[in-house]
C-alpha cells in the first residue's frame, strides 16, 4: 500500500510542475509593472521564469516550444515569426549539422582509435604523471571531436581496464582521480569549438544581447590556455592534497597493444575531412579581409563548410554503400532537446532585451549599487565566482542561457568587456560536478558507487571545482583582457 501511495505521488508531482510552469509563464498579464519594466516587459519577465522552472522542472522541449507561444501572445511578433527566428536561426543549423557528422565519427570508431593510438606511444612508459596527464589530453580531444557522454563512457572503459590490470581496486582513491578527471575534463574539450552546443548557448546570448561576436581563433587560444591550467591545477592537486598512488604506473608498458590498431578505410576519411573542417573554419581568423580565401570562406561560414563535409560522405561510396546514412545517422546524432532550448533562446533574448520591455535599465538600478566603483577585474572575479557556486546548485544549461544576456548587457554599460564575461561564463559554468544534481556528469560520477566513493566524489569533484576558479581568476581573466 505504501509502495502504491508513494508512486501516485510521484505520477502526479509533475503534474504539479507543470501547473505551476504554466502560472508563471503567464504571471505577467496580471501582474503590476515594477520599476522600469513596462507591461509588455511584465509579460517577458513572467515568461522568463516561468522557462526557468520549466526547464528545471519539466523539461527542454515542449516548455520552449510553449514558451514561444506565449512570447507570441505577448506581442513580440505572430507565431510564424518567433518559430521562424528560432529555428530558422545558424545555431540550429549548427547543432543539426555537426550532431550528424560527431555521430557518424563515433559510429565509424575514429575516436576509440585515436584514443588508443595516443595511450600506446613509448615515451609514456615509466612516466606516472605523464600517463595520466595523456589520459586526461585523449580525453580532452575526445571531447572536442564526439563530445561529452560518448568520451566518458568510452574513456571509463577504457581506465576500467586498465586498473584493473595495473592492480587499483574499486572505490581506491587512485582510481576515482582518474575517472573523476575523465569526467572533469571531458567538457573542456567541447567549450573550445565555438561551434559546439554548450559554446553557442552563451555566444549566441551574448550576440543577440550586445551585437558583439568572438574570433574563433582567439575564444579557442583562450579556452585551450585555461583548460590545461585546470588540468595541470588537478594533477598538482591529486599528488599533493588527494595524494594518489601511482607505484603501479611506473611499469605501465602498453607499446605492444598498438600493433593491433586498425585504422579503417572510412576513419582515413573521417581524418581527413575533421582536418578540413579544423583548417576552414579557423583560417578565416588568420587571413586578411580583402583576400579571396577569406571571401569565399567567410562566405560559407560553419553551416557551409560542414554542409560540404556531410555532403562528400553522402557521395562517398564504401563497401557499395554512401559513407553516411544521413537519415538513419541523423535520427541518432541530433540532440532535439538542445535544438529546441536554442530555438527558444534566440526570441526570448531577444524580449529580455527590447527596448518597448525596459528590463535592462531596471535590473542596471538594482546592480549598480553592488557594482558600481568595481574595477573590470572585480567585476569579472565576482561574476566568476558567483557562477560557480550556482552551477553547482542549478541547472547549469539554464544559468548560462539566463546569466549570460544579462550580465553582458548590464557589464557593457558599466564598462566591462561582454566577450570576456561571455567566456568566463561558459568555462566557468561547465564546471558543474560539486553535487550530484549540479549536471549529468555530476551524477554519473555520484552514481557511478561501485568505483567511486560517495566521499571520494565530494572531496575530489570540490577540488576540480576550485581547480577551475583558480584557472579562470590567475590565467583566464588576464588572459581574456588581452585577447579580446
Amino acid at each position: 500500500m505504501a509502495a502504491q501511495t508513494q508512486q501516485a505521488k510521484n505520477s502526479f508531482v509533475p503534474w504539479i510542475h507543470t501547473i505551476v510552469m504554466f502560472v508563471l509563464l503567464a504571471s505577467g498579464w496580471f501582474l503590476p509593472t515594477v520599476s522600469t519594466i513596462t507591461p509588455f516587459g511584465m509579460k517577458v519577465v513572467g515568461i522568463f521564469i516561468g522557462l526557468i522552472y520549466g526547464w528545471m522542472f519539466v523539461g527542454l522541449i515542449w516548455p520552449s516550444l510553449t514558451g514561444m507561444l506565449f512570447l507570441s501572445f505577448a506581442g513580440l511578433g505572430t507565431a510564424k515569426a518567433v518559430f521562424g527566428q528560432g529555428f530558422g536561426s545558424e545555431i540550429v543549423l549548427l547543432i543539426i549539422f555537426f550532431g550528424v557528422f560527431t555521430k557518424w565519427l563515433e559510429d565509424i570508431g575514429l575516436t576509440n582509435t585515436f584514443a588508443q593510438w595516443l595511450l600506446t606511444r613509448k615515451f609514456l612508459s615509466g612516466r606516472p604523471y605523464v600517463f595520466i596527464f595523456m589520459i586526461f589530453f585523449v580525453t580532452f580531444l575526445c571531447g572536442f571531436f564526439v563530445g561529452i557522454y560518448a568520451t566518458i563512457f568510452l574513456m571509463w572503459g577504457i581506465c576500467y581496464k586498465m586498473l584493473l590490470n595495473l592492480g587499483y581496486g574499486k572505490q581506491e582513491k587512485t582510481s576515482a582521480f582518474l575517472l573523476i578527471g575523465v569526467a572533469y575534463v571531458s567538457i573542456m574539450g567541447m567549450t573550445i569549438k565555438p561551434w559546439s552546443p554548450w559554446s553557442l548557448l552563451g555566444t549566441s546570448a551574448m550576440t543577440k544581447a550586445t551585437g558583439l561576436a568572438y574570433d574563433f581563433l582567439p575564444y579557442s587560444a583562450f579556452m585551450c590556455a585555461v583548460s590545461l591550467s585546470s588540468i595541470l591545477l588537478f594533477m598538482l592537486a591529486g599528488k599533493f592534497i588527494i595524494r594518489i598512488d601511482t607505484s603501479k604506473l611506473k611499469n605501465v608498458d602498453y607499446t605492444k597493444l598498438a600493433g593491433k590498431i586498425d585504422f579503417t578505410f572510412e576513419q582515413k576519411i573521417g581524418s581527413i575531412l575533421l582536418i578540413f573542417i579544423l583548417v576552414a573554419l579557423y583560417l578565416p581568423s588568420t587571413l586578411s579581409k580583402e583576400s579571396l580565401l577569406y571571401t569565399i570562406l567567410n562566405n560559407l561560414g560553419p553551416v557551409g563548410v560542414v554542409g560540404i563535409v556531410t555532403v562528400l560522405l553522402c557521395l562517398i561510396r564504401s563497401k557499395q554503400k554512401p559513407m553516411m546514412d544521413f537519415a538513419k545517422t541523423a535520427a541518432q546524432g541530433v540532440p532535439w532537446n538542445m535544438i529546441c532550448l536554442l530555438a527558444c533562446v534566440g526570441p526570448l533574448g531577444t524580449a529580455l532585451m527590447h527596448e518597448d520591455a525596459q528590463i535592462t535599465p531596471a535590473i542596471l538600478s538594482l546592480l549598480k549599487p553592488i557594482l558600481a566603483g568595481q574595477s573590470p577585474f572585480m567585476m569579472y572575479a565576482l561574476i566568476t565566482i558567483i557562477g560557480l557556486i550556482l552551477t553547482q546548485f542549478m541547472n547549469n544549461t539554464v544559468l548560462l542561457v539566463a546569466l549570460t544576456p544579462i550580465l553582458c548587457k548590464i557589464a557593457g554599460l558599466m564598462g566591462a568587456n561582454p566577450l570576456i564575461i561571455t567566456a568566463l561564463l561558459v568555462f566557468g559554468l561547465s564546471a558543474a560536478l560539486a553535487t550530484p544534481g549540479a549536471s549529468s556528469r555530476a551524477g554519473l560520477v555520484f552514481g557511478n558507487v561501485e568505483w567511486i566513493a560517495v566521499k571520494d566524489a565530494y572531496f575530489q569533484n570540490i577540488i576540480s571545482v576550485v581547480c577551475v576558479l583558480i584557472a579562470l581568476l590567475a590565467v583566464g581573466i588576464p588572459l581574456g583582457m588581452l585577447l579580446f
